[in-house]
C-alpha cells in the first residue's frame, strides 16, 4: 500500500518506534558539553611580566567582575619581585581592561614580593576590599568605591592581625566573602593562613605550626581582627604531617594552610583547606575541611573530605545561589592529578582541573566535568546573576610550559547540569 506521497505507509506504532530510535541516535551523536571561551588573559614574556599567577576574583555590581593576580618579574619563583595587578570587566567577562598595578615596590626593590590577593565585596556599602601581603610577613588592605577603577593607598594592618609569634603570613589566595545570615550578618571575611612558633607542652621548646585562620571586619573595613586558627583532628595520623619547603623556615607541622570559605543557608561556615599531610603520597590525597558556627571565631578539627581529591594545591569554592541553583548548592574547582606519564616517565605536573558540585550545603560532592584537562594549578570562581560562571586558573602560556599565565573558562549552570563526570 502506498501513501498519497508515494512512500510506504507505516503504522502508528512503527512510526513512534522509528522516531524514538532516531532521537536516540541523534542524542548519541551530540558531543558532551564543554567549558567554552577558555583562553589566556595575559601574554608573559618580553615587554610584560615573566609570569602571571595566583588568581583571585569577585563580582561587584551585576555584570561587573574584578580580577587580581600576581605579576612576577624575572622568574616564576614565589620569592621573586612581584607586583599586585587588577583587571576589570563591566560585561561579565566578555571584555577586559588593560592590567592596572594596584601596588608595586618599584624598580629599586627588585626582590620585594607583593602578593596573595584576597578580595571581598561589601554589598552594604558598595566598597570593594582587597588584602595582600608584603614579603609574606606584613599585611595590607586597599579598597575601591568604583568597582576597581581607582584604589585607596594601601594601609598596613599587620599590628591588628598578626600576633608576635606568627613568623610567616599569607592572605587568601582567592576571594573572601560577606556573611548574609545570623548575628554577624555583614561581616567581611578574608580566609588566610600563617606559620607560628608555639611551645611544646607549655615548656621552653617551640615548634613551627601551619594553620588557617580568618581576617575579619565588623565595621565595613574600618578595623580588622583575626578569628580562630585550625587544628588537625586527633583522628588523623599526625606522623605524616611534617613538611618543609623554601617558604618554610625549617620544618613545620601542618594543621591548616591555603583555604577558602563559603556560608551555607543556616549560617554555618564551611572551610576547605589544602592538604599538606602525607606529602609523599600525592596520588590518593584528599581535601580537608572544617566547620564554624560562630562566624569564624572557632573551627571544628580538620578532617578529610573523601570526595574531593587534593594532590597538594590551592582550590576554589563558591555558592551558586546567584545563578539560581538554590541556597545550598556549591561549586568546587581543583586539580585532581599532579603527575604526568610521558614516554614512560612520570613527572610532577599539576593538571586536570575538575568541577565538583554539592547540593546539600557542602556535605557531599560529586564530579560534574573537567574544566581543563591539561596544565592547571591555582584557581578562583565567580558566579554571575545571569547564570554565567567564570573560572580563572594558573595555566600554560604555550604548550608544555605550565604556570606562566592566567587562563579563564566561561560556562553556565546548564553545563554543570549536563556535563558528565569524566573518567579519572
Amino acid at each position: 500500500m502506498k501513501s498519497p506521497l508515494g512512500r510506504s505507509a507505516r503504522s502508528p506504532a512503527v512510526s513512534v518506534a522509528f522516531f524514538l530510535l532516531a532521537a536516540a541516535v541523534a542524542s548519541a551523536q551530540v558531543p558532551a558539553p564543554a567549558a567554552i571561551a577558555d583562553q589566556a588573559l595575559f601574554d608573559p614574556g618580553p615587554g610584560a611580566y615573566f609570569t602571571y599567577r595566583i588568581p583571585a576574583a569577585v563580582a561587584t555590581r551585576p555584570g561587573h567582575v574584578v580580577f587580581f593576580c600576581e605579576g612576577r618579574k624575572g622568574s616564576a619563583s614565589d620569592f621573586t619581585a612581584t607586583d599586585l595587578l587588577v583587571l576589570r570587566s563591566p560585561d561579565g567577562g566578555r571584555t577586559w581592561t588593560k592590567p592596572q598595578v594596584v601596588w608595586s615596590e618599584g624598580v629599586l626593590a627588585d626582590k620585594i614580593t607583593i602578593g596573595n590577593p584576597c578580595p571581598v565585596y561589601d554589598a552594604e556599602t558598595g566598597r570593594l576590599w582587597c588584602s595582600f601581603t608584603r614579603e609574606n610577613q606584613q599585611v595590607y588592605v586597599t579598597s575601591s568605591a568604583d568597582d576597581g577603577e581607582t584604589w585607596s593607598r594601601p594601609q598596613e594592618i599587620t599590628a591588628q592581625v598578626r600576633p608576635f609569634n606568627w613568623t610567616r603570613y599569607w592572605t587568601g589566595p582567592g576571594h573572601g566573602l560577606q556573611l548574609a545570615h545570623g548575628p554577624h550578618r555583614g561581616r567581611l571575611l578574608m580566609p588566610s593562613y600563617h606559620l607560628a612558633l608555639e611551645s611544646v607542652d607549655g615548656g621552653d621548646t617551640t615548634t613551627t605550626q601551619a594553620r588557617s585562620h580568618m581576617v575579619y571586619s565588623d565595621d565595613h573595613g574600618q578595623s580588622w581582627h583575626i578569628g580562630g586558627s585550625t587544628e588537625l583532628s586527633p583522628k588523623i595520623d599526625r606522623s605524616g604531617s611534617q613538611f618543609e619547603g623554601a617558604w618554610v623556615p625549617g620544618a613545620a607541622t601542618w594543621q591548616g594552610e591555603e583555604c577558602m570559605a563559603a556560608e551555607v543557608s543556616d549560617g554555618g561556615l564551611y572551610l576547605i583547606v589544602r592538604n599538606e599531610a602525607d606529602r609523599a603520597d600525592h596520588f590518593d590525597k584528599k581535601k580537608t575541611f572544617a566547620w564554624s558556627r560562630d562566624a569564624g571565631l572557632t573551627w571544628t578539627p580538620l578532617t578529610f573530605q573523601p570526595q574531593l581529591p587534593d594532590p597538594g594545591c590551592e582550590s576554589s569554592l563558591i555558592s551558586l545561589a546567584a545563578v539560581g541553583l538554590g541556597p545550598d548548592t556549591f561549586l568546587f574547582a581543583g586539580i585532581t592529578r599532579d603527575h604526568l606519564e610521558q614516554n614512560g616517565v612520570s613527572k610532577h605536573a599539576r593538571h586536570r582541573l575538575a568541577a565538583f558540585l554539592s547540593s546539600d550545603g557542602c556535605r557531599n560532592w560529586h564530579e560534574v566535568g573537567v574544566i581543563q584537562p591539561s596544565y592547571a594549578a591555582y584557581s578562583d570562581l565567580v558566579a554571575l546573576t545571569d547564570g554565567t560562571i567564570l573560572c580563572f586558573y594558573d595555566g600554560a602560556a604555550v604548550a608544555g610550559v605550565p604556570n606562566r599565565t592566567i587562563r579563564w573558562a566561561r560556562f553556565d549552570r546548564d553545563w554543570l547540569r549536563r556535563s558528565p563526570a569524566q573518567a579519572r
